[in-house]
């Protein structure tokens, strides 16, 4: 932990066997009585039961927060998983600020005054430090990049507590803290005026109260609720304490992350080895999460070998966290919820019993990861998506800067498999922080949840792609958490399908880019769209397991009729025996007398295509995709073709089965001196 000063060593909750369980780390030897009260919420041992600490066996590394980036670094790099910072940074305003103008070192009642913080020659409305990456968040972001596995705990600061930002009334003389001076006084006499400086927070409104590190994107921000009161506990009940900060950040991320109790907790005291002492603030809240968190990470190793990397940490938190709030979902106030320790553990265990629970994944670029879940149907399914994400350049020092920090743009998107309805994740309005949640594409988080509160017994697909362009083309690592599901699978990725007439049969053919509990597939066939499917395979056709190479099929289906029109499914068949049906295809059985090539379907289109061609002989083309620069992207067929009409599917990606963006293509069929040549619209 990092704090304002030293813990008592030898206070009776930090010995065992007469060794105190604390260390420290850089030479303050100034005890306080803030860092005891933090580090006994803590490892407090529970030699008195009210003061028993989150993580009542663990060791404990103090520093002070002078050189803290510095340390954390080296701390990180030597293995360090979790901090604790319940500290921040002077701003806006504050009070009872003591500046010594007599020289005598007595404070007198005239130099005991509000301060003012902000740097009036940016706003004398607001400082604009409140909700602004500042490099101190983008040095913190890139300590987290460099260290996949640490994770930053921050408390969210008391800035709507009254004490603390309501500041002079009008025509009061204050204290202002001086800018850009060389010299001279660091303080200097104000009247407040009545249109200057008013509450911080914005004022009666609460919002845009946190500072510093609170705003990095990959630290975990942590609020304060008063103890929930109700029996048994119930998050909906959750009440938040006057003092805790709200967000958003400037560019409207969702902070702060998460709530926990911090109003008048009970723990140690630096006045001696058993005393004891009751405090409240987010600095209480935070170690609460901070300790729960390094049980969570020792439970994680225990089943997996192996410890979660901070962004899974984080992400798991964050899924588990209770309701709370008016309205489903997060806000700026609450984040995503109270925290629930319980909960989280079970998730971990039940990982342990259903693998992919939670997973740890990484994302290339251009790239699209795909998985197939079962929802149980009884329960919300829940998807939480969260990456460590490079570090942003600090802006500008001026007021809301609105322009995202978000750097490596993912999204989670999941559709139903029968309907095709989409889900998308949770947003917040930042113009209007009050407003409830809606669903929407998330621009500005490196956390995104989807909640389908009712999804039936039916199946799903989770869909992790990404905007634009990964920072330099490298990789981004992300954790997903999943709950709500009977079966988590890697979807069987069709990636080419096609149907021909070859005058007596119906010849289907598909390539599948990976499998994972590939059993097999089955074909069906129906004389409508939207009719009854029929199963045609006799058999099972034999999958490839788990492959993540490319793999070629085919099928004869000879039980047809001339110059009749058929619909056919494919359908794959984990070793659950669980069926997943992909697209319909359609053949017109009737034999074509001419060279035509048909517009596609649908247009426009977001996942698949159908291109539709027809061919009067037995010939030699190819069917490929361009852009308008006139570049090949996609290379569909080549090869020799039979009499007959023919359905190609395409799924808007390139040779190397990257996603293409948005646009306007152009599909073209070539045939010895015959050449077709129609236009598509693909939308992202």
């Amino acid at each position: 932990m990092w704090d304002a000063g030293r813990v008592l060593l030898n206070h009776e909750e930090f010995r065992s066997d007469g060794v105190s369980r604390v260390a420290v780390m850089d030479r303050n030897d100034i005890v306080e009585t803030h860092s005891t009260h933090v580090a006994g919420t803590l490892i407090a041992r529970g030699k008195d039961s009210q003061a028993k600490g989150m993580a009542p066996a663990a060791t404990l590394h103090c520093y002070d927060w002078w050189d803290d980036y510095a340390e954390m670094a080296q701390a990180a790099a030597e293995g360090l998983l979790l901090s604790n910072h319940s500290y921040g940074f002077l701003a806006g305003w504050v009070n009872d600020w003591w500046c010594d103008l007599n020289k005598d070192d007595k404070a007198q009642p005239d130099e005991v005054k509000w301060c003012w913080f902000g740097d009036p020659e940016k706003s004398l409305q607001e400082d604009y430090l409140f909700g602004f990456y500042s490099i101190d968040a983008m040095m913190v972001d890139e300590i987290a990049c460099a260290a996949p596995f640490y994770l930053i705990v921050k408390s969210a600061g008391n800035e709507r507590s009254a004490a603390a930002n309501q500041g002079p009334e009008n025509g009061e003389s204050f204290w202002q803290y001086v800018y850009h001076e060389e010299g001279g006084a660091a303080f200097r006499q104000r009247i407040k005026e009545k249109t200057e400086r008013p509450p911080d927070c914005n004022g009666d409104l609460s919002y845009d109260g946190l500072e510093g590190i609170s705003v990095a994107k990959n630290g975990l921000t942590v609020g304060a609720v008063y103890d929930l009161a109700d029996e048994p506990a119930q998050a909906r009940t959750a009440v938040i304490t006057p003092f805790s900060s709200w967000g958003p950040t400037d560019d409207g991320r969702i902070k702060p992350d998460l709530v926990a109790n911090g109003y008048q907790l009970y723990s140690c005291s630096d006045q001696g080895i058993d005393q004891y002492t009751i405090l409240s603030g987010t600095s209480m809240a935070a170690p609460t999460v901070t300790g729960a968190l390094a049980l969570l990470q020792e439970l994680y190793a225990k089943n997996h070998d192996s410890y979660m990397r901070s962004a899974t940490l984080k992400a798991l938190a964050i899924h588990t966290a209770g309701e709370c709030g008016p309205a489903p979902g997060p806000d700026y106030s609450f984040g995503w919820g109270l925290f629930n320790a319980l909960e989280a553990g079970q998730i971990i265990l039940s990982d342990s019993e259903q693998p992919m629970v939670i997973q740890e994944n990484e994302l290339h670029n251009g790239g699209e990861y795909k998985i197939w879940v079962s929802a149980k149907g009884g329960e919300p399914l829940k998807i939480t998506l969260a990456w460590t994400d490079p570090a942003a350049v600090s802006p500008d020092p001026v007021v809301d800067p609105a322009a995202p920090m978000l750097i490596n743009d993912l999204d989670v998107r999941v559709h139903r498999l029968d309907t095709g309805q989409e889900f998308k994740p949770w947003i917040l309005d930042p113009r209007q922080p009050w407003q409830p949640a809606q669903n929407g594409d998330n621009r500005l988080d490196n956390v995104e949840q989807v909640v389908v509160a009712d999804p039936g017994a039916n199946g799903y697909t989770v869909t992790i792609h990404h905007k634009g362009t990964l920072q330099a083309g490298l990789a981004q690592p992300y954790s997903l958490i999943i709950s709500g599901a009977n079966t988590i699978a890697v979807a069987v990725e069709i990636t080419q399908m096609s149907v021909r007439w070859t005058g007596h049969a119906v010849s289907i053919c598909w390539t599948t880019a990976s499998e994972s509990d590939n059993l097999g597939f089955h074909i069906y066939r129906s004389d409508s769209a939207n009719g009854f499917y029929e199963l045609v395979s006799d058999h099972l056709l034999p999958g490839a397991g788990n492959s993540s190479s490319q793999k070629n099929y085919s099928y004869l289906d000879a039980e047809v009729q001339a110059g009749r029109t058929y619909y056919y499914k494919i359908a794959d068949v984990n070793y659950q025996g669980t069926e997943r049906l992909h697209n319909a295809l359609a053949i017109d059985t009737a034999l074509p007398d001419d060279f035509s090539l048909q517009q596609n379907y649908p247009n426009p289109f977001v996942h698949n295509t159908q291109i539709s061609f027809s061919v009067k002989d037995e010939v030699d083309l190819q069917l490929t995709i361009r852009n308008l620069n006139g570049e090949t992207v996609r290379t569909l067929l080549r090869g020799r073709i039979n009499r007959g009409l023919h359905q190609v599917l395409w799924d808007g990606k390139d040779d190397a089965s990257r996603p293409l963006p948005s646009g306007v293509y152009w599909y073209t069929l070539q045939a010895q001196d015959s050449r077709l040549t129609k236009k598509l619209h693909l939308i992202r």
